[in-house]
Parts: structure tokens; C-alpha cells; sequence
């Protein structure tokens, strides 16, 4: 019988970025063609690919900072995930997770339950009063992780788009 392979959670390092960014990257196309269907593939890449240095930027200071967390999900040394949340800075006693994003076959495997948790550990031993998470409306796998650990709907954000 096939032994299976650990789970380990670390901090991200500055080496760790590229992996992060292509699986971000996979992620949002999932993500945005789950709440907007008849978006292509080719177009959400062309409005990704234009904040890729905006991006390297954000994981590099994310990673260096006091107030936020920002961890990778490992399996036998292979980067499957990562997540961060952060300590808002205008009170000190709000927290938010930012992002959790997997491999696509890595999902469904417990691993973003796994750095949920991590991350409502790291908050709550920064004495946080109360955590958000924001998704899209359609990402029910996401909503209905957040919900098994306690969270509840507490706002709607609504977009309206113009015509060009």
C-alpha cells in the first residue's frame, strides 16, 4: 500500500514567487471563468499578464511583512498552493485572508482547509477581533470553506460595467 505524501506548511520565500505566480495565475482563470463564463481564456490571461510585475512586487513585500501572512502549501517538496491574510493597518483588529489558490490537481484534497486554518491561527495569535474574506459570488467551494469555519455573509459587493 502506497504511503501518502505529507502535507507541510511553510512561510513563502522570495524563491518561492514564480511558483506562486503560476498557480495565481491558473487559479484566476478557473476563478473568472466560474463568475464570468463567456470571458476567454486568451483575454482574462491579457488582463492578468498586464499586473504581473504589480504582482512579483506585492508577494515580495507580503512576504517581508510583520502584518501579513503568506504561506505555501508543500507536498514532497513541490509547491501545490499558498494563501495570506493580513492585519489591517488602520486598527490593528481586523484581519482578512487574501487569497488561497491551488493547483487545479491539488484541489479538493483538504490542503486550502489546511492553510485556512493556518492562517485563523496566526490571526488570532495577533489578537484580531474579526477576520473577512472576500470571493466571488459563484466560487461556492471557496464560500463553502469559509462557512465551515465559521464565517457568514455579511456584505454583497455589486459592479456595474459601461458599454465602450
Amino acid at each position: 500500500m502506497k504511503k501518502e505524501a505529507e502535507l507541510k506548511i511553510r512561510k513563502a520565500k522570495k524563491e518561492d514567487i514564480a511558483q506562486i505566480e503560476e498557480i495565481y495565475r491558473e487559479g484566476v482563470v478557473d476563478e473568472v471563468k466560474t463568475q464570468f463564463p463567456k470571458k476567454t481564456k486568451k483575454n482574462i490571461l491579457k488582463d492578468f499578464d498586464k499586473w504581473k510585475k504589480e504582482h512579483k512586487k506585492s508577494y515580495k513585500k507580503d512576504i517581508k511583512s510583520l502584518s501579513e501572512r503568506f504561506i505555501v502549501a508543500l507536498i514532497e517538496k513541490e509547491i501545490v498552493g499558498f494563501a495570506n491574510a493580513k492585519i489591517q493597518s488602520y486598527d490593528k483588529t481586523q484581519g482578512e485572508i487574501n487569497r488561497i489558490y491551488l493547483k487545479r490537481n491539488w484541489r479538493g484534497k483538504k490542503i486550502s482547509k489546511a492553510l485556512l486554518k493556518d492562517l485563523l491561527m496566526w490571526l488570532k495569535s495577533r489578537k484580531v477581533d474579526s477576520v473577512a474574506a472576500g470571493m466571488f459570488i459563484k466560487n461556492k467551494k471557496s464560500r463553502d470553506l469559509h462557512k465551515s469555519f465559521g464565517f457568514k455573509n455579511t456584505a454583497i459587493r455589486m459592479q456595474k460595467k459601461f458599454k465602450k
